[in-house]
């Protein structure tokens, strides 16, 4: 049978179809080579079942090998790697489909397919993709029943499908059962290389005019996040500091080398805290951590043997971060930081030559008269507010030219703003930064999750006050446009620029949006929300079920204390448990049946393990006759024998048959030693 044909082209065509599944999903994400290469395998096997053409010849197979294995090692150079390893999976099972049509081939691609969707399940994590690919199971399953039943059967959509489905939902409560009890591995299942990953992200190491807008044209989600204060949900709008940048040339900000931090001792515990905030974290901005703008302590609650990095400067990043989500919890601390150093003073206070002496001149106007350095940032914000303008879209500006914003273009967006209060703040001898992170958000009504997207990404300033013994948080662009941070990026920038001209407060411009949308737009936005939050419950829940989130559960119940040793016993003990109930269950039902009928059941399983089936369309009369020859001693038993069986089974009710009889005459026929196969 391994090396028999698929006949079946209803069971050809199901197999291109999962393939195509399979595909469907690393569609977004993975190089379009890898694609060309599945939509040519399915476009020619779907060719072969038309007969249209003929499977390739062997050096076409060959060459198709050579020339994408050649690829994948100038694309990856290593196996090492999600991507990579996805991609060769990929790769190797659309190459596959139109390698051969025989029964082992089958079985091969239908194997390789449920694990480039296990891949993209274990990326992912999310609802949706779980849900396609428990569809994509159901019909792999249907397959293999169909494959394995008599192929001559006419094919029926409805029965192939609710076949895979029932066998799914009968193993279920299993699956369900050894999800939970099954002792979780906390290892994180994303093997992406830190080269490949970090290429696929924005490294946001250096903000030039114009890079921040570019990214606020964007809808992607970045994270999501569960503020709480007091106990209670938290809806306001806070800035989300991520990326620090301490190095100027003029309008470009970079970031220069900054000192980790030794790992705190004595912790505050975070459920003990009065504020905190628990974030969903896309793969979308590498390894950066983004914490509200306050001093912060992080803990990661998924991925638990990977380690935070902490900076100086109050940045986190996570160590070597697979390519996957991750939940991670912060606390609100009030620490005051001591005295800058003169290092530190000295990296704060670099600046670039200036020589245009209107920036000089400007420089020495905020310094007259100010007696601190806040005073200092008040005076120069008041001049921001009367000379520059808000404008969404990107403004073409200088990377090192401070003057020609300051005096010619005097509009922009948040980063040319903060791009040029902090280094003006530098000339005037105030240690000065610039914070990249997010500010704003949208509030889901059903969860109360703020969604973080791109187009809530913003530029601040931090200057260093003496009197406070800490870094300062102003933002420029705030007195540019104050209704950007009353509304936050994303509804900001859904107004039209008639909508912004009108002096409305934020409460009446939210209901302007609410007003100019039409009501069918308003209920998919109520379903999205919905729907979004039961992705992000399903997510957080998959996120945080490792080892700890484990013992968490057992907790509940009183079984904390379980060793793992204790866990691996049980679910052994229950999977023999489970076995031999299964058994027992079929042999309770075998006992049931009427003594004839399980005689003759028995009969054709001792003719099934000698290589004798019984084919699903063959009656008992036509199975004995295809038998028969094995049985040259018994031929008069084995006719008895079915006579009896059909007389009882066909005849009118009433009709006798002694199964005393056919006992006596099933034990004569197992005695006979078949020794030739089929």
């Amino acid at each position: 049978m391994i090396f028999e044909k698929i006949k079946d082209r209803s069971l050809s065509l199901g197999l291109v179809f999962v393939v195509a599944l399979s595909l469907l999903p690393h569609m977004a994400k993975y190089p379009l080579e890898v694609m060309a290469v599945g939509g040519l395998s399915l476009a020619w096997r779907l060719l072969f079942e038309f007969k249209k053409t003929q499977l390739p010849h062997f050096t076409i197979k060959l060459f198709l090998i050579i020339l994408c294995g050649a690829w994948f090692f100038t694309k990856y150079e290593s196996f090492i790697g999600l991507e990579s390893g996805t991609s060769l999976l990929l790769m190797a099972m659309s190459l596959k489909l139109i390698d051969n049509d025989r029964y082992h081939d089958f079985m091969i691609i239908l194997f390789t397919s449920l694990l480039a969707l296990l891949a993209k399940v274990l990326e992912s994590q999310s609802l949706w993709i779980t849900l396609f690919g428990a569809f994509d199971l159901i019909i792999v399953m249907s397959l293999l029943l169909r494959l394995h039943s008599h192929a001559e059967l006419k094919f029926n959509l409805k029965s192939f499908l609710k076949n895979g489905a029932l066998l799914i939902l009968q193993v279920s409560p299993m699956m369900a059962l050894l999800f939970f009890v099954f002792p979780r591995i906390s290892n994180e299942m994303g093997f992406a290389s830190r080269r490949q990953f970090m290429n696929s992200t924005p490294s946001m190491k250096d903000i030039s005019p114009g890079q921040v807008a570019y990214i606020a044209s964007s809808d992607t989600q970045v994270f999501r996040v569960k503020r709480m204060k007091n106990g209670q949900l938290s809806e306001e709008l806070a800035y989300w500091r991520g990326i620090v940048l301490n190095h100027n040339e003029g309008m470009l900000w970079s970031r220069s080398f900054v000192e980790k931090v030794s790992p705190k001792k004595n912790k505050m515990a975070l459920q003990n805290t009065m504020s905190y905030q628990q974030v969903l974290l896309e793969p979308v901005y590498g390894h950066w951590v983004f914490t509200e703008d306050k001093p912060q302590d992080v803990q990661l609650l998924s991925l638990p043997k990977t380690r935070l990095n902490e900076y100086q400067d109050g940045v986190f990043t996570i160590k070597n971060r697979p390519n996957e989500r991750v939940v991670y919890q912060t606390q609100t601390l009030t620490l005051k930081q001591k005295k800058l150093s003169k290092k530190e003073r000295l990296i704060y206070l670099q600046k670039p030559e200036e020589k245009d002496f209107r920036v000089h001149f400007l420089v020495s106007e905020i310094r007259d008269g100010a007696r601190s350095n806040i005073e200092i940032s008040k005076k120069l914000l008041m001049f921001y507010k009367q000379h520059y303008s808000y404008d969404i879209n990107s403004v073409s500006v200088s990377k090192t030219s401070l003057s020609q914003f300051l005096f010619e273009k005097k509009k922009g967006f948040s980063e040319h703003f903060a791009n040029s209060f902090a280094a003006l703040m530098r000339l005037a001898e105030v240690p000065a930064r610039v914070v990249v992170g997010f500010h704003g958000g949208e509030v889901n009504a059903i969860d109360h999750l703020i969604t973080i997207t791109e187009k809530d990404i913003h530029t601040w300033v931090e200057i260093w006050s003496e009197k406070h013994l800490n870094w300062v948080r102003v933002d420029p662009t705030m007195v540019v446009a104050p209704l950007r941070e009353k509304l936050g990026g994303q509804l900001y920038h859904r107004l039209s620029q008639e909508q912004l001209a009108k002096t409305l407060s934020p409460k009446q411009h939210r209901e302007v949006l609410q007003k100019s949308s039409h009501w069918s737009k308003n209920l998919a936005e109520r379903s999205f929300s919905l729907v979004q939050s039961m992705s992000s419950w399903w997510t957080l829940f998959l996120l945080k079920y490792d080892e700890k989130g484990q013992l968490n559960f057992f907790k509940r119940f009183g079984l904390h204390k379980l060793s793992g040793a204790y866990l691996w016993l049980v679910t052994f003990l229950f999977l023999v448990a489970f076995y031999f109930m299964y058994n027992r269950k079929n042999k309770k039902v075998f006992r049931k049946l009427p003594k004839n009928e399980k005689y003759f059941q028995e009969f054709c399983h001792f003719l099934a393990k000698k290589g004798w089936k019984k084919k699903p369309e063959e009656g008992p009369m036509s199975f004995v006759r295809r038998v028969e020859g094995q049985f040259d001693g018994q031929k008069q038993n084995l006719a008895h024998f079915s006579e009896n069986y059909i007389l009882w089974k066909y005849s009118l009710p009433g009709a006798r048959v002694d199964s005393k009889v056919q006992g006596r005459l099933l034990k004569q026929l197992v005695r006979q030693k078949i020794i030739q196969g089929p």
